[in-house]
């Protein structure tokens, strides 16, 4: 028995279940997806109000309230995609030509400094590029605040979870990747209204529209006048060149926010040279070819279920996560001796890491032997009896296809016979025999030539002449089973 152990390291298995979660107008929106069978389904979906106050607030105390809302709806998994408030995100646009990606990082870095007021080092900037029509790129630059995003994580640390990616909610429910998209949204939640234009492949403009709510009762609502404003002044900050591109304004949210909205724009946008749609927030799945019928994925769902079909994130602000060998090395990185001790010391580690692992799996394996060694006893004995009596003729199909043929060609007055067949791999074939005289034998091989499935034949060996002995071969390949 080989006794073979694969050792994989550095591969993290996917999480099969993500919590999509959105924090913003003193709601807590999550989204539990699950793949199930090759499906991605919406386990959970629910909205609760918070009464712990984001930032600066004490994060212990959203981390609390946050564990207590998961336990009470059962929820257990730990990996979730976080959708941070719209409100905490910086915005700024410049142009770049096509460049490769390590000057393009640089010219950013030097961009967002120009952009942005605040020190880039306190910063955690990401980007989304739309393709202009001149070869260049039009970037919008997206940024939070490092101290922000690491009180968030603090605060799901409390909440036990682990975040696999720190986002923007308004992108992920219009990806700029899906073409369909291409257009101005606004995005209706609570008592704000988020404003994306995509354009060329990617975010050409993201803002958050504030003052532009306003008391009907118990309910917030948009102000259609300072809505199609912000819209007509968005659309002039743009180039030129991407105007062309952005034919549609689509409206999100609930039907009772969004429906009344696009009535009262539907003129102004129409003066834009614009068309209006409304698209319902709901927490469906797309069904199996995709479509959602006149209804946007709600953001906590867009973030879960983009994360489970493995599609990446527009704006993602959590870092990339460094390996503990990293981290080891990072730390005992001052001095060449403790460098090289710092390195020993790993592969030592890894090294008895591997052989204890191994060690393992070969005693399970042995464990696994030992339950079935009688039966494969028992299976190997009953193989060498069928191999001892089987019958002593070949039953390839094909090999008899070739003998069959052979008999066909040959004459049958006996003037041509055969002394030898060789096959071999069922389609090498060797003939050797006598023939009364040249002129039968090339008889015979003509008539062979033109049977399908004979290929390159050729005369290896020919003596005598009244009789001649001689050998010929060609390949075997029928063009279809008898």
């Amino acid at each position: 028995m080989n006794k073979v152990v694969s050792i994989h390291f550095g591969r993290r298995k996917r999480p099969s279940s993500i919590l999509g979660i959105c924090l913003d107008s003193g709601k807590l929106r999550l989204s539990l997806a699950q793949r199930i069978g090759g499906q991605v389904q919406v386990i959970r979906s629910l909205s609760v109000p918070l009464t712990s106050a984001l930032h600066p607030a004490s994060p212990v105390d959203l981390g609390t309230e946050l564990r207590a809302v998961l336990d009470s709806a059962g929820i257990r998994g730990r990996h979730c995609v976080v959708a941070i408030p719209d409100r905490w995100v910086l915005t700024g646009r410049t142009e770049m030509p096509n460049l490769p990606e390590a000057d393009a990082t640089g010219l950013l870095q030097l961009e967002a400094e120009r952009c942005f007021s605040s020190d880039t080092s306190s910063l955690r900037i990401s980007d989304s590029r739309c393709a202009l029509p001149n070869g260049r790129n039009h970037v919008t630059l997206g940024a939070v605040s490092t101290a922000h995003a690491a009180w968030l994580e603090q605060a799901l640390a409390v909440a036990r979870l682990k975040p696999v990616a720190i986002t923007v909610g308004l992108t992920q429910v219009q990806p700029p990747s899906d073409p369909s998209n291409e257009g101005l949204a606004l995005l209706i939640e609570g008592d704000h209204l988020t404003l994306q234009i995509t354009a060329g492949g990617g975010v050409a403009a993201l803002r958050t529209i504030e003052g532009s709510f306003t008391e009907d009762g118990s309910r917030q609502l948009p102000i259609p006048e300072v809505v199609a404003r912000e819209i007509r002044v968005t659309l002039g900050q743009l180039p030129a060149s991407l105007l062309p591109s952005i034919k549609r304004v689509r409206i999100i949210g609930s039907d009772d926010v969004a429906g009344p909205l696009a009535a009262h724009l539907a003129d102004r946008i129409l003066a834009l040279g614009l068309v209006s749609e409304v698209l319902i927030s709901s927490d469906t799945a797309p069904s199996a070819d995709g479509s959602l019928s006149g209804k946007a994925l709600t953001a906590p769902t867009a973030l879960a279920l983009r994360f489970l079909n493995g599609l990446s994130f527009t704006f993602e602000f959590l870092p990339p996560k460094p390996t503990w060998i990293s981290q080891l090395v990072a730390k005992y990185s001052t001095g060449r001796l403790q460098s090289a001790g710092a390195l020993a010391a790993a592969f030592v580690a890894l090294l008895s890491g591997a052989l204890l692992y191994q060690q393992i799996q070969l005693a399970l394996l042995n464990s696994r032997w030992s339950r079935i060694a009688t039966k494969v006893a028992e299976l190997e004995t009953m193989q060498q009896q069928i191999r001892q009596y089987r019958p002593w003729f070949d039953d390839n199909i094909s090999n008899l296809g070739v003998i069959r043929e052979l008999s066909v060609v040959f004459p049958q007055d006996g003037s041509v016979t055969a002394t030898s067949i060789d096959i071999r791999d069922s389609s090498q074939v060797t003939c050797s025999g006598v023939a009364r005289d040249s002129a039968t034998f090339l008889r015979m091989i003509e008539t062979l030539n033109g049977v399908p499935g004979v290929l390159a034949l050729h005369r290896d060996q020919i003596r005598g002449n009244s009789p001649i002995q001689f050998t010929f071969g060609f390949q075997w390949k029928p063009s279809g089973a008898q």
